[in-house]
């Protein structure tokens, strides 16, 4: 029993001798830490002061009262080494925690640190090293300021991984003489992989030497999430950027960013005046939101000239590239798959390699110049099973050139497959290995992916594509393009390729520079396309004209009346009934086609109907106009077979005086083949229509029914 009694009567020694105590600071702006005034368990004083210091106390420094009633900053350092279960800083706070002479300072933490929204930690000694220790027990998100500042070698180790956090509206400075946060290798005290964290909205603030990601090229012992801040205020160390994945990169405060390695991707890049950034002269440097330079951007020439750089946007929401800044010279841009890029400033392209475009972008009335090439990517999507995926690497090796050519590598080309993450681009490519780079690192070993390219140019220069993309070097633009036109222009088409175009749509008017093949929709959103002379527009079997066709919206046809020259509209594999919204210059004047077997046409018109039915014949006499109207359909079949309801349509303005009071009946379709014949099929006089059932195909007038002009030709 005497035993027992003695046991229990230890163990409550013992608790007690561990038990928790919380002391507030109340030693003032600058008094001891070890000494046991500084500390009391009561707010400003009044309570027990902590005579001997325990692992397990929790301290405090309130904002509010640091004793006797003051506020203030306070500077306060551990006299040695010391262990402590909990820090909390709160309402305002400010702790200067750092040494003035030489020597070290551990401060360890078994639990977590409190930093709230308004408050300021500062881990800053002018000399020797002060380091606060984040034991492997210890979890603490930051959500005020826990800064690394000082010229003493001044750090933080963390020893679990994402066992410091910086929540959103935090931030941290580093400025100190060391690695801000340790490195993996550092000889006491080391932090582990991946264990601080930045979280969204939260901000890393870059001001020495010293690389706050570790002390290697592959160190990720901080991570900065998407959304946060690494705002860059002096010039960066050797391989800073080297295979990070960033979120918002800010460069501010006159610093000169200047890269010698290669990033992973960064979000938005803001560059504010005076400051530059300069991305690395070979391999792509990813970008997935906007760059907004008000300072200097470009590419590095050292230690080499520019060569095979390439700024390459691969985001999954609009993304835009402006500023007032400078554009300094760029390698190359590429635009990935589902990147869709506005430019909002002109760009300089001046590298070896070829820019190249896989997804969207918007030149505005913006210029692409400078010696590189340009390939904008042919639409396809293939698929090879002949692929070496191997889990976590982001290499992808095909079997043999063939395969590799087969499935079209490229620049931003959209990678997919069962072991390829979402949203994974091209990122480099080394044909002579068969290889090449995405984004992403495989999730499993596998041997299928498929590659897609979707490119889309959109523009608003008065000089169309050849105007926006400018560039010296060679340029070619694949089959299936999207082209989208929103500025006024006579020159919209570029004149280097005659490949078929995918989708067009015109937002603004637009005369033809050329003939063109369209496998997708021609869409005239309230505005024209004029054919010029000679020029043919083709609406392959898989396009279709799109939208609202008016007055004002519609296919213009120039027609010379001195050379008889016209322009064409010509549509294949033409199946059902198909509207074609042609007009001349100043008057709508449709013709609807509806074959009975696929057929391929021919279609202009003019006004001013002629003697002969061409653009430059003999006018019709004002006499014979008065029944008619005074335009000519001129509708070919190029081939197929079988009737056609041929319909035309036309405005009142080009009725004759007594044609405008014909009823259905008296209204009809003459063609013309030598002579024009009798006026025939049916009319609807409010609707200013007529149809014609017919197999042969001819210029086409409309005027009297069971009339035939009174000329032989």
């Amino acid at each position: 029993m005497k035993r027992i009694l003695l046991l229990m009567i230890l163990s409550c020694f013992t608790a007690v001798g561990f038990a928790q105590s919380t002391y507030y600071w109340v030693g003032g702006a600058t008094a001891s830490w070890g000494s046991a005034g500084s500390w009391n368990t009561t707010l400003g004083g009044g309570g027990t002061n902590r005579s001997t210091p325990n692992p397990a106390d929790i301290l405090i420094f309130d904002g509010s009262n640091i004793g006797s009633g003051a506020t203030g900053a306070i500077t306060s350092l551990p006299t040695g080494n010391e262990v402590i279960a909990k820090l909390i800083l709160q309402n305002a706070a400010t702790l200067n925690l750092g040494r003035t002479t030489t020597g070290t300072t551990y401060l360890y933490l078994d639990g977590e640190v409190v930093v709230s929204s308004n408050s300021v930690l500062n881990i800053n000694g002018v000399t020797g090293t002060t380091c606060l220790v984040f034991n492997a027990t210890s979890n603490s998100t930051i959500l005020g300021q826990l800064n690394v500042l000082g010229a003493g070698t001044n750090r933080l180790s963390v020893k679990a991984v994402s066992a410091l956090k910086f929540a959103a509206g935090s931030s941290c400075s580093v400025g100190s003489g060391t690695n801000p946060f340790s490195t993996l290798t550092t000889g006491t005290n080391p932090s582990v992989d991946k264990s601080v964290v930045f979280q969204q909205g939260s901000s890393l603030i870059y001001q020495s030497q010293f690389n706050p990601f570790g002390g290697n090229s592959t160190s990720n012992v901080a991570v900065c999430q998407s959304g946060s801040n690494f705002i860059m205020e002096t010039a960066n160390v050797t391989n800073l950027f080297n295979a990070k994945t960033l979120g918002n990169v800010i460069v501010r405060n006159s610093a000169t960013v200047n890269l010698t390695e290669t990033f992973s991707a960064i979000e938005n890049l803001t560059i504010e005046p005076g400051a530059t950034f300069l991305i690395r002269n070979q391999s792509a440097s990813p970008v997935t939101g906007n760059i907004v330079n008000n300072g200097t951007f470009g590419t590095s020439n050292s230690p080499n000239a520019i060569s095979s750089s390439q700024l390459l946007m691969a985001g999954v929401t609009p993304q835009t590239i402006s500023g007032s800044g400078t554009f300094s010279n760029l390698g190359g841009l590429t635009v990935g798959f589902n990147a869709n890029v506005t430019l909002n400033s002109s760009l300089n392209l001046v590298g070896t390699s070829t820019s190249s475009v896989a997804g969207t972008l918007n030149l505005t009335d913006k210029v692409l110049s400078g010696t590189s090439g340009m390939q904008v990517r042919e639409k396809y999507s293939i698929s090879n099973t002949n692929a070496t995926i191997t889990a976590g690497s982001a290499v992808i090796t095909m079997a043999s050139l063939v395969d590799y050519n087969a499935i079209k590598v490229g620049l931003g080309v959209l990678v997919t497959g069962p072991q390829i993450p979402v949203n994974s681009y091209i990122i480099s490519t080394n044909s002579g290995a068969f290889q090449f780079t995405i984004s992403n690192l495989a999730t499993a070993n596998g041997n299928e992916v498929t590659l897609s390219s979707n490119p889309q140019l959109i523009t608003s220069n008065a000089a169309g594509i050849d105007g926006s993309i400018a560039v010296s070097g060679s340029k070619t633009f694949g089959a299936g393009v999207n082209y989208t036109f929103n500025g006024s222009t006579v020159t919209p088409f570029t004149t280097t390729s005659n490949n078929t175009l995918g989708d067009v749509t015109f937002n603004a008017s637009a005369t033809t520079n050329k003939s063109v093949a369209i496998a997708g929709k021609l869409t005239l959103n309230n505005t024209k396309l004029t054919v010029n002379e000679s020029d043919i527009v083709t609406l392959e079997s898989t396009g279709a004209f799109n939208g609202t066709f008016n007055s004002t919206a519609y296919v213009a046809i120039n027609a010379n009346s001195g050379t008889g020259a016209v322009g064409t509209v010509r549509v294949t594999g033409l199946t059902a009934s198909t509207l074609i919204p042609v007009g001349t210059p100043t008057h709508y004047i449709p013709v609807t086609l509806a074959p009975t077997t696929a057929s391929n046409f021919d279609i202009n018109v003019f006004a001013g109907a002629t003697a002969d039915a061409t653009p430059n014949g003999m006018a019709l006499t004002a006499a014979q106009k008065l029944k008619m109207v005074d335009a000519v359909w001129n509708v070919n079949r190029t081939a197929g077979t079988g009737n056609t309801d041929v319909t035309l349509a036309w405005p009142t303005a080009l009725e004759g005086a007594d044609f405008s009071t014909f009823s259905n009946a008296q209204i009809g379709i003459a063609a013309y083949a030598g002579t024009y014949g009798t006026f025939t099929g049916s009319g609807n006089a409010a609707a200013n229509t007529a149809t014609l059932t017919t197999n042969t195909f001819a210029p086409f007038v409309v005027g009297e029914a069971n009339t035939t002009l009174p000329l032989t030709l």
